[in-house]
Protein backbone atom coordinates (compact mmCIF):
# COMPACT_ATOMS: atom_id res chain seq x y z
CA UNK A 1 0.00 0.00 0.00
CA UNK A 2 2.82 2.42 0.85
CA UNK A 3 4.42 1.82 -2.55
CA UNK A 4 1.17 2.52 -4.38
CA UNK A 5 0.72 5.74 -2.41
CA UNK A 6 4.34 6.71 -3.13
CA UNK A 7 3.83 6.18 -6.88
CA UNK A 8 0.80 8.50 -6.84
CA UNK A 9 2.95 11.28 -5.36
CA UNK A 10 5.60 11.16 -8.10
CA UNK A 11 5.48 13.94 -10.69
CA UNK A 12 5.72 13.74 -14.43
CA UNK A 13 7.95 16.55 -15.62
CA UNK A 14 6.91 16.44 -19.28
CA UNK A 15 4.61 19.26 -20.31
CA UNK A 16 1.12 18.63 -21.61
CA UNK A 17 2.27 19.98 -24.97
CA UNK A 18 5.19 17.49 -25.07
CA UNK A 19 2.87 14.60 -24.22
CA UNK A 20 0.39 15.67 -26.90
CA UNK A 21 3.18 15.99 -29.47
CA UNK A 22 4.44 12.49 -28.61
CA UNK A 23 0.90 11.19 -29.05
CA UNK A 24 0.61 12.78 -32.50
CA UNK A 25 4.05 11.48 -33.47
CA UNK A 26 3.04 7.98 -32.41
CA UNK A 27 -0.13 8.22 -34.53
CA UNK A 28 1.99 9.36 -37.48
CA UNK A 29 4.44 6.48 -37.00
CA UNK A 30 1.54 4.01 -36.81
CA UNK A 31 0.13 5.40 -40.07
CA UNK A 32 3.51 5.05 -41.78
CA UNK A 33 3.78 1.45 -40.60
CA UNK A 34 0.26 0.71 -41.86
CA UNK A 35 1.22 2.18 -45.24
CA UNK A 36 4.23 -0.14 -45.32
CA UNK A 37 1.95 -3.10 -44.65
CA UNK A 38 -0.30 -2.13 -47.57
CA UNK A 39 2.77 -1.74 -49.80
CA UNK A 40 4.08 -5.16 -48.79
CA UNK A 41 0.66 -6.66 -49.53
CA UNK A 42 0.77 -5.05 -52.99
CA UNK A 43 4.28 -6.39 -53.60
CA UNK A 44 3.12 -9.85 -52.57
CA UNK A 45 0.26 -9.59 -55.09
CA UNK A 46 2.68 -8.50 -57.84
CA UNK A 47 4.98 -11.41 -56.98
CA UNK A 48 2.09 -13.85 -57.44
CA UNK A 49 0.58 -12.30 -60.56
CA UNK A 50 3.57 -10.81 -62.40
CA UNK A 51 6.75 -12.35 -61.01
CA UNK A 52 8.85 -10.83 -63.81
CA UNK A 53 8.02 -7.32 -62.50
CA UNK A 54 8.61 -7.89 -58.81
CA UNK A 55 12.33 -7.14 -58.76
CA UNK A 56 11.93 -3.56 -60.01
CA UNK A 57 9.08 -2.80 -57.61
CA UNK A 58 10.81 -4.45 -54.69
CA UNK A 59 14.05 -2.53 -55.23
CA UNK A 60 12.17 0.78 -55.32
CA UNK A 61 10.33 -0.11 -52.13
CA UNK A 62 13.43 -1.43 -50.38
CA UNK A 63 15.45 1.75 -51.00
CA UNK A 64 12.70 3.92 -49.58
CA UNK A 65 11.53 1.64 -46.77
CA UNK A 66 14.94 0.94 -45.29
CA UNK A 67 15.65 4.64 -44.74
CA UNK A 68 12.15 5.24 -43.42
CA UNK A 69 12.38 2.33 -40.97
CA UNK A 70 15.67 3.66 -39.60
CA UNK A 71 14.06 7.09 -38.99
CA UNK A 72 11.04 5.50 -37.31
CA UNK A 73 13.16 3.33 -35.02
CA UNK A 74 15.28 6.34 -34.02
CA UNK A 75 12.22 8.44 -33.23
CA UNK A 76 10.50 5.63 -31.32
CA UNK A 77 13.67 5.23 -29.27
CA UNK A 78 13.70 8.96 -28.48
CA UNK A 79 10.02 9.03 -27.50
CA UNK A 80 10.47 5.92 -25.37
CA UNK A 81 13.41 7.48 -23.56
CA UNK A 82 11.41 10.63 -22.81
CA UNK A 83 8.53 8.54 -21.46
CA UNK A 84 10.76 6.25 -19.39
CA UNK A 85 12.53 9.26 -17.88
CA UNK A 86 9.31 11.31 -17.50
CA UNK A 87 9.69 11.37 -13.72
CA UNK A 88 13.29 12.60 -13.71
CA UNK A 89 13.46 16.36 -14.07
CA UNK A 90 17.25 16.25 -14.46
CA UNK A 91 17.09 13.74 -17.35
CA UNK A 92 14.22 15.53 -19.11
CA UNK A 93 16.02 18.88 -18.89
CA UNK A 94 19.19 17.29 -20.32
CA UNK A 95 17.22 15.76 -23.22
CA UNK A 96 15.50 19.08 -23.91
CA UNK A 97 18.87 20.83 -24.05
CA UNK A 98 20.29 18.16 -26.34
CA UNK A 99 17.29 18.43 -28.67
CA UNK A 100 17.87 22.16 -29.05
Amino acid sequence: MAKAQNMNEEKIVLTLNELENFGWELFDIKNQLETNIVTLDALEHIARTAPERIQLHFLKYFDHAHEQQQRLVKRLDQIGLYLVESGSEHEIQAMRRAKG
